[in-house]
């Protein structure tokens, strides 16, 4: 009977070892998880698509190859992407003032003026000012109408030591918010990590300062600021509802991207009436993995914070990402878990309508290479604006969950699959010692 059940025990495990479900073809369109009808506009075959967010949820390749348009006979039809990267990019130079004073610009305890010689410090609210040296810079950005994509500054800064920018916004030079954190480092007279270039996701910059600190390192001065914008008006970024975001601690919360298209920021909004917490947050690719930090920003009442992900203009796969949003210590943390959306950067098509309708938008097949066309096999180059847009039918946008893994104990990220991996081959083992037992003369007496 013993053998029996282990027997048995080893065949299951056997079979769930092997077996392998058969990979789905690209060329069909049942094939993918989602499908969207598409209408065409009256006119020319060539057109525009806006995917919808329902399909960038659905997509399973970072690349976003998955994506097909399928005729009424089941044939795909020309398609080329339009990477938002593609668009032509325009720079502003801003005035650039040294902020002087002995201590980092903050809420607290500072306050912030300009004088004739049009050059701002920083005055102690209580005590006598010391020497003064530079300790952030103040970007007049009021002129700047369109949305800012990026700021490009010409940095001077040590070498050897990682320089952390924050990157600040305020009407009056008394609140500010927080847009977001970035690191540059130099090392032989090159920049290690790239030129400053922060992105900073078509933020409205009209009748605001910017600000930029760096900490207690000296030696740090701003030669130039450009503030970069997209050439056209800037798509809306969609929204999508988020529900299972855990509190570690009161002072912590985790969260973990779902499949599909990377967010390219989160949106949070208290919902404790905690009134305010300065926040920062890191991200990482698994539970082994260490926190890479991504920003700070601070959370004020009802008022909706963007933590930026990823800059809209480069697709990045974020699968399996996990968030980390930390409160500052000074302050008693979350009174209950903040409310967060997702916000995903407009993903555009452009396709060759010349099969016989309906047609239908596909997504959603791991196994999907890209059949992309390039965009000016389809359209004149720069006619892109100028193609009409067609149709595409959805239904609500769904809640997404995002509840992170639960961290810790034997069966945590990767080693489940490599207790997975041990215990079939102990199930292999056994079923095949058994075989040998079975098949093996009995002994005479």
């Amino acid at each position: 009977m013993i053998r029996q059940t282990l027997i048995g025990i080893a065949a299951l495990a056997l079979l769930g070892a092997c077996a392998k479900e058969a990979p789905r073809d690209p060329a069909k369109p049942e094939s993918y998880a989602a499908s969207f009808a598409v209408t065409p506009a009256e006119g020319q075959p060539e057109q525009r698509i806006a995917v919808p967010v329902q399909a960038l949820l659905a997509l399973r390749n970072p690349t976003n190859s998955d994506l097909r348009l399928f005729d009424a006979t089941g044939r795909s039809q020309p398609l080329a992407m339009v990477w938002p990267a593609a668009q032509e990019t325009t720079g502003q130079t801003v005035p650039a003032y040294p902020v002087l004073g002995r201590a980092v610009p903050s809420a607290d305890g500072v306050a912030l003026t300009i004088g004739t010689d049009r050059v701002a410090r920083v005055v102690p609210l209580a005590g006598a000012a010391g020497p003064e040296r530079p300790v952030a810079a103040l970007l007049d950005t009021r002129g700047v109408t369109t949305p800012a994509s990026a700021l490009l500054l010409d940095l001077d800064y040590p070498e050897g030591q990682l320089v952390n920018l924050t990157v600040a916004a305020s009407a009056d030079l008394a609140t500010w918010d927080v847009l977001r954190g970035y690191t540059v480092f130099r090392s032989g007279g090159a920049d290690v990590v790239g030129p400053a270039r922060i992105p900073l996701g078509d933020i409205a910059l009209k009748d605001r300062y910017l600000r930029v600190t760096w900490g207690d390192i000296q030696g740090v001065a701003i030669r130039q600021a450009t503030v970069q914008s997209r050439a056209g008006k800037a798509q809306p970024s969609a929204a999508v509802p988020a529900r299972g975001a855990r509190l570690v601690s009161a002072h912590e919360l985790q969260l973990a991207l779902p499949p599909g298209e990377a967010p390219a920021a989160l949106r949070v909004r208290l919902a404790g009436g905690e009134g305010l917490i300065p926040v920062t947050f890191a991200t990482r690719f698994g539970q082994e993995d260490p926190w890479q930090p991504s920003g700070a920003a601070t959370l004020r009442g009802e008022n909706l914070a963007v933590l930026p992900l990823t800059e809209t203009a480069t697709p990045v796969s974020l699968v399996g990402t996990d968030v980390r949003i930390e409160a500052d210590k000074r302050t008693p943390g979350f009174a209950a878990p903040p409310k967060i959306e997702l916000l995903y950067a407009p993903v555009e098509l452009v396709a060759r309508f010349s099969g016989k309708p309906p047609y239908r938008l596909t997504a959603g097949l791991a196994n999907a290479e890209g059949a992309f066309l390039q965009l000016e096999d389809i359209v004149a180059a720069g006619g892109v604006a100028k193609l009409p847009l067609a149709a595409v039918e959805t239904g609500p946008v769904p809640v997404v969950d995002i509840a992170p893994a639960q961290a810790g104990g034997p069966f945590a990220g990767r080693k489940a699959a490599l207790w997975l991996s041990l215990l079939a081959g102990v199930a292999i083992l056994i079923f095949a010692v058994l075989r040998l037992l079975r098949k093996a003369p009995q002994a005479s007496e």
